[in-house]
């Protein structure tokens, strides 16, 4: 039985496996000299099509034609991505349980599809495909899928996967396939940076390379920049053309503007060869009858689309930045995707890092994910030959991963990207008075405050005999299995009963949740520091307060009746003020502070045997 690998991108998808006669990763043949599938399904009276067929019916059917559906995968019908996208599909997508559908006419009958299920229509088709090549049944398959995707999104592949009926090995992330497929292996290389531009979404990842382990440690993303945008560039340029020629606008004609599409793509291919400069499209009554025959050059080409090569380059200035890297700290640039082909493309990528650099490039890059898979894919399935190594991947947290304390500032128990499987244990202090039983709030995200982050669960513990908040602590234990699935476990330290909760897929942050945090991370953090600096004065105010209730009434024996009375009810009065002054500014908090310390000076001496000091939030 064999396995494949599948690069199953939202623009094109590709599939390869270990073929035993020519004993090599071999990459399917999907049509004559065509290796890469466009990403379409279209639904007929007849039955199904695919790629090239799907993508050419869809001119004259495009409500029936679904292309890009990847980028549905574990996104809810109400994601501003989704909601996005929507606009520019001909074919139906609604909500189903806050989830979107899609609802199709198949072989005559009014068909309502989940994105799971026309993904594994195509897992299956490229299955079947890889069994003709090999002339072996298919059982197992590794998928690519890009770095940024959530565990929601890399689940809804799994439930795709086990529809199409395959056997899941592993879903591995596309940079790190593309690094096994260029043979990087061997190597001892930090910082390379792999430089992926698909048809619809530009990533950029930085990889560290040990011999045979592969560590991503970042990665940024856009999902709205793609090798589609050169191609409205094109279009709009041919339009404005055909206009001027025949005072016809064919953007008013769908039918028109899809044929001019297709034109568009296959012109910004041909400028793949470098060999190229100049490219021609004819176009039958293309529209109102009128024939279209126009000359394209590389240089109108170039210029047209110059800004958006230019656009990618701010994902790697993010992605140095947040890092603390400059560009001569990069060891290494390897350019994949069917975009990176455009010498343009590695032209202004050379001159970004300053020439410094050779842009490294596989043969066929929009091949190497797809390859990568499968040389995965033959190993995980006992495969061995000296063409192929053994490689370590381990994945990554997407995001940090933490608990509400202080009233309301996110602990991390996790930080973000920090590789998978992992655990974590910390003790905290109790944070209520006389109480048997605590609530642990947990987070996912990167703010400060905990009411900017995704909740995912609360987590109820109990076992505590009622005393003051600090006396007892709590362990909390964080544990993120190979799959992303976190476990979290709470108990009274250091022996209480053990309360633990299992975080599924569903509740944690998906993909354009995670895209919005992080692209407004720049935008917030100013606040983020003021916010801190607030929060940490509010919590030394709130600190001394109960240190010294809590003194109060474990060495009650320090104070004379007069004083005890009287500090009992200055405390009430000073807990009351901070429970109705919680969003008082940093100024606020710290009048209020000084006016105690010197109003209880005389007792705090008493109470305390050294000076009362402040211990920072954990």
């Amino acid at each position: 039985m064999a396995a494949i690998g599948i690069d199953l991108g939202s623009t094109y998808s590709c599939v390869a496996v270990w073929c035993g006669q020519s004993e090599m990763i071999e990459v399917i043949k999907i049509e004559e000299k065509t290796y890469s599938m466009p990403a379409y399904v279209a639904f007929t009276p007849k039955g199904r099509l695919f790629g090239v067929e799907a993508r050419d019916y869809s001119v004259f059917d495009p409500v029936n034609t679904v292309f890009s559906v990847q980028r549905l995968l574990g996104r809810r019908y109400d994601d501003l991505q989704v909601q996005m996208d929507m606009h520019l599909w001909p074919f139906s997508v609604t909500s189903r349980d806050g989830w979107p559908v899609i609802t199709v006419d198949d072989m005559g009958k009014r068909v309502t599809y989940t994105p799971q299920q026309i993904t594994a229509i195509t897992i299956l088709h490229l299955k079947e495909l890889a069994e003709k090549h090999i002339k072996t049944p298919v059982t197992k398959v590794v998928i690519g899928v890009p770095p940024f995707f959530s565990e929601i999104q890399r689940d809804a592949m799994r439930e795709a996967i086990a529809i199409a009926g395959l056997q899941v090995l592993r879903i591995t992330n596309n940079c790190t396939a593309s690094a096994i497929a260029c043979k990087l292996y061997n190597a001892e290389i930090n910082n390379v940076v792999i430089y992926d531009l698909g048809g619809s979404t530009v990533n950029v990842s930085l990889l560290a390379i040990n011999g045979s382990v592969y560590e991503m440690n970042d990665n940024m993303f856009t999902l709205r920049l793609g090798g589609k945008d050169f191609d409205s560039r094109i279009l709009a340029y041919f339009a404005e053309d055909f206009h001027n020629k025949f005072n016809v606008s064919i953007l008013n004609s769908p039918s028109a503007k899809r044929r001019l599409r297709l034109a568009s793509e296959e012109a910004k291919w041909a400028f793949a060869d470098p060999a190229i400069q100049e490219t021609s499209i004819n176009i039958p009554s293309l529209c109102e009858g009128h024939d279209y025959t126009h000359i394209l050059t590389r240089d109108i080409f170039e210029a047209l689309c110059l800004d958006l090569y230019k656009d990618t380059l701010k994902l790697l200035d993010k992605l140095l930045e947040e890092n603390d890297m400059a560009k001569t700290d990069v060891k290494m640039i390897l350019a994949v995707g069917g975009g990176s082909k455009i010498t343009a493309v590695r032209q202004v990528l050379s001159e970004y890092f300053e020439s410094r650099l050779a842009i490294s490039t596989c043969t066929n890059p929009d091949e190497t994910a797809a390859v990568g898979a499968a040389i995965q894919a033959a190993i995980l399935n006992g495969i061995t030959h000296s063409s192929i190594k053994h490689s370590v991947y381990p994945d990554r947290l997407p995001m940090s991963l933490g608990i509400e304390v202080s009233r309301g500032i996110m602990l991390k128990m996790i930080n973000r990207h920090k590789i998978i499987p992992c655990t974590a244990n910390k003790e905290i202090p109790t944070t209520e008075d006389f109480t048997t039983e605590q609530t642990i709030k947990v987070y996912e995200g990167e703010r400060l405050v905990t009411e900017d982050n995704h909740f995912l669960v609360n987590l109820v513990v109990g076992d505590f005999t009622p005393d003051l908040r600090g006396v007892d602590n709590i362990l909390v234990g964080f544990d993120v299995d190979y799959h992303g699935i976190l476990r979290v476990f709470a108990r009274r330290a250091p022996l209480g009963q053990l309360a633990e909760e299992i975080v599924s897929p569903e509740t944690r942050m998906n993909a354009g949740q995670i895209t919005e945090m992080l692209q407004n991370l720049e935008l917030v953090h100013n606040v983020d520091i003021v916010n801190k600096d607030r929060l940490d004065t509010r919590y030394k105010l709130e600190s001394f307060i109960f240190d010294v209730k809590r003194q109060i009434m474990q060495r009650p024996e320090l104070l004379n009746e007069t004083e005890s009375q009287s500090m009992s009810e200055e405390l009430d009065r000073a807990i009351q003020w901070f429970n109705l002054s919680m969003d008082c500014p940093k100024e606020e908090f710290e009048r209020k502070l000084d006016n105690l310390t010197y109003r209880w000076r005389e007792i705090t001496v008493k109470i305390f045997d050294k000076p009362w000091t402040y211990k920072p939030i954990a």
